[in-house]
């Protein structure tokens, strides 16, 4: 894992961008489009397009050619929970890559069968991490209002319930809210609600125009700039959770210093550090088609026609131009996955990030 970390500020300063990557060491894969929330922030509920999802077949050709390469993968959608094969996914997953962490972001709204589904990948990944964060934009009726899924709150509190009951040590409860014009008042009843549930984690991330989300004419959902860093400077006067426990150590050095970042971006309104995505991560679609990122359209290429087999696909020509892009146009964002990986790969906040988990 260290010698990928070192390799990849390589690869980046490379000139031509032919130097031997790695792969990525993190992934994201969403396994659908389906979603049953009507999100004000996001309209990838609004394509009611037929999408040919990748089968368990493709799939397995997928992560048997990525190997143990990755550390981390975050399985999404959509709502990840609607696709009936997830376990299934996991288990292939499991097999041929092992990583340390999988993490799976949810609406929370159909707790049976995320209970269900929890439980049977705990049972056959037997040594990763698997870390659920259940996403709540409001108390009450005041998130179902913005998630567009009434009594979706009252879900949430059931599946955490639920989840929590299980005891698993390695199991990770987290919350995640997204920050927007619809809630920046009501941050304070979030996270006093949070807080008495007592999760292992709570994560804040602004609303972002993403070419993922297909909102990119809603420019209204983002909220002032001096709301979301005055929020910032007071949630980073948390205290370190779980000290004892080296991924709660971790996750909280990387969150510090991603709100410290983010008050800088977003102040400086530009680029801080190198973006990495493309280099250090991978964004697959439910089709087979993978981008450097999630926020902006830069096709590296399409699974189907490298007959599934990642290596093909991540040292292709398109993938280079997609890489060079990046880092020609110094590109940047806020958003949360591709910034941890930004944050380890410059050695100024990595830097931070090591005095944070050690002290």
């Amino acid at each position: 894992m260290l010698r990928n970390i070192l390799k990849v500020p390589f690869n980046y300063l490379g000139r031509n961008l032919n130097l031997p990557l790695t792969l990525p060491m993190s992934i994201a894969f969403a396994v659908t489009n389906k979603c049953n929330s009507h999100c004000k922030t996001c309209n990838i509920w609004k394509d009611t397009a037929q999408i040919d999802e990748l089968n368990l077949i493709e799939i397995n050709l997928l992560f048997r050619s990525l190997g143990r390469s990755f550390e981390w993968i975050t399985l999404t959608g959509g709502e990840p929970f609607l696709r009936e094969d997830l376990v299934d996914i996991c288990q292939i997953i499991y097999q041929h890559c092992q990583p340390a962490v999988i993490n799976i972001p949810t609406n929370g709204s159909i707790p049976d069968t995320i209970i269900d589904c929890v439980k049977k990948i705990l049972k056959y990944c037997l040594k990763i991490k698997l870390t659920i964060n259940l996403s709540v934009d409001g108390v009450g009726e005041e998130h179902d209002n913005i998630r567009g899924f009434p009594g979706n709150f009252n879900n949430i509190v059931m599946t955490y319930q639920g989840l929590k009951n299980l005891k698993h040590p390695r199991l990770r409860l987290g919350f995640y809210t997204v920050i927007s014009e619809y809630n920046i008042d009501d941050l304070k009843n979030i996270l006093s609600f949070v807080k008495k549930l007592a999760p292992d984690a709570h994560f804040f991330e602004i609303a972002q125009i993403r070419d993922e989300y297909k909102n990119q004419a809603q420019i209204n959902i983002v909220p002032p700039e001096e709301y979301y860093i005055n929020f910032l400077r007071t949630s980073l006067s948390f205290k370190k959770n779980n000290k004892k426990a080296l991924l709660g150590r971790a996750a909280y050095s990387l969150r510090r210093n991603y709100y410290l970042l983010t008050e800088e971006i977003l102040s400086l309104g530009g680029n801080v550090i190198p973006c990495f995505a493309g280099f250090a991560s991978a964004y697959i679609f439910p089709d087979g088609k993978v981008w450097a990122c999630s926020t902006r359209n830069r096709l590296m290429g399409d699974l189907k026609v490298y007959k599934f087999d990642f290596n093909k696909l991540w040292w292709s020509k398109n993938a280079r131009v997609a890489r060079r892009n990046i880092r020609q146009e110094r590109c940047f964002c806020l958003q949360v996955n591709t910034n941890y990986l930004n944050l380890i790969h410059s050695p100024l906040y990595l830097r931070k990030c090591i005095f944070d988990y050690l002290f």
